[in-house]
């Protein structure tokens, strides 16, 4: 699913261990997938230097619960950097479901260092629900609550927002958008962020921790009103 994230594991180059990786395509018709991957360290290095057309390559999943929801109400997209993968498979599948409006806004650094930008506006294009923004730091522009509450023309209790980068980034917009009156169960983030070298032991805590969070969200929701 859209979103999501996989295990990769290439045959040959000392690449055999299962990394994780997200998903930066929609699922296609001819079963192929894409991973969008930054060398951040070791492994991501090696698998950069050592793959080549023609490995062989083991995928296992998806895994994780970034998913769109149903219905049209207006959605808020943060990507900061490589955290534009998810966002590339959510736009893919635009235009085959129903959506209310979306802004996407694109956090780099650099102008330059902006991968899929022209992708991401052929699909705005196309599907005439996405806009797209680029906020770039180096020109002295940052993401501010504010901003984002004013694009919204305040109708930030209705909206959903998607989020995919650093925490501290996550955490201090996820606060100051629910003081300003989003719904703090319409803030949308994947625990899981990817490190290199990180080991299948620790991943197994995060997905078991996963677990026992959902079980005690839904029982919470039975005890709640809903909102």
């Amino acid at each position: 699913m859209a979103g999501q994230f996989a295990f990769l594991s290439v045959t040959g180059g000392g690449l055999t261990e299962e990394h994780p990786f997200t998903l930066s395509a929609a699922p296609r018709d001819g079963r192929s997938l894409r991973f969008t991957i930054k060398d951040l360290g070791d492994y991501t290095s090696r698998l950069y230097r050592e793959l080549k057309v023609g490995m062989e390559a083991t995928v296992s999943g998806p895994y994780g619960n970034f998913s769109m929801p149903s219905g049209r109400d207006p959605q808020v997209w943060i990507a900061a950097g490589v955290g534009i993968t998810p966002f590339l498979a959510f736009a893919q599948t635009l235009k085959h479901r129903e959506s209310g409006p979306i802004k996407l806004y694109y956090c780099v650094r650099e102008r330059g260092d902006i991968p899929y930008v022209a992708d991401l506006q052929h699909l705005a294009e196309e599907t005439g629900k996405l806009e797209l923004m680029i906020v770039n730091s180096l020109e002295g522009v940052r993401l501010t609550p504010e901003r984002i509450v004013e694009d919204l023309k305040g109708d930030l209790r209705n909206a959903h927002v998607f989020f995919c980068g650093p925490a501290p980034l996550r955490k201090t917009l996820k606060s100051s958008l629910v003081l300003k009156g989003l719904r703090a169960s319409r803030f949308h983030f994947e625990e899981f962020q990817m490190r290199t070298g990180i080991g299948l032991g620790r991943l197994a805590v995060w997905l078991w921790d996963r677990g026992i969070y959902a079980i005690e969200k839904r029982r919470a929701e039975k005890t709640q009103p809903a909102e």
